[in-house]
């Protein structure tokens, strides 16, 4: 009797231990990428604007610029922020970022139509069940 309750709880909790990890599976990253423009800078993250065809970056915001000058990423608490500068579809060359006001105002510029995009990713939101003790 003491060997199958004995099995009984170790089969729940197994059981248990495999519902949590698929509840943290099922909590997947979100992403969504949108054109760069007047009408959308202000879905901008804090701290970055768009003006006059220019991306600008605040000073207290530490960002990185691929070797290829084709992305920026900003990593602040909340996420993952790409800016991406390439040509437009169907048009042919290449765009990069450049520094056009050291080191914070930047333009999409090249030698076809470019267009600026940025991705948005928001890492999950786990939520647990642990209650507060007073």
């Amino acid at each position: 009797m003491k060997k199958l309750l004995l099995l009984t709880f170790t089969i729940l909790f197994f059981a248990n231990v495999i519902a949590q990890k698929n509840k943290v599976a099922a909590a997947q990253t979100e992403t969504k990428t949108f054109l760069i423009t007047d009408a959308t800078a202000k879905d901008l993250p804090e701290g970055v604007s768009y003006k006059n065809n220019k991306l600008i970056i605040s000073k207290s915001i530490k960002y990185i610029k691929s070797a290829d000058g084709r992305s920026i990423t900003y990593r602040p608490n909340n996420g993952t922020y790409k800016f991406t500068c390439e040509c437009a579809q169907g048009s042919t060359g290449t765009c990069d970022w450049q520094v056009v006001d050291a080191p914070d105002v930047l333009e999409c510029t090249g030698s076809c139509t470019c267009v600026k995009t940025i991705t948005v990713i928001t890492p999950p939101i786990i939520k647990t069940n642990i209650k507060k003790t007073n």
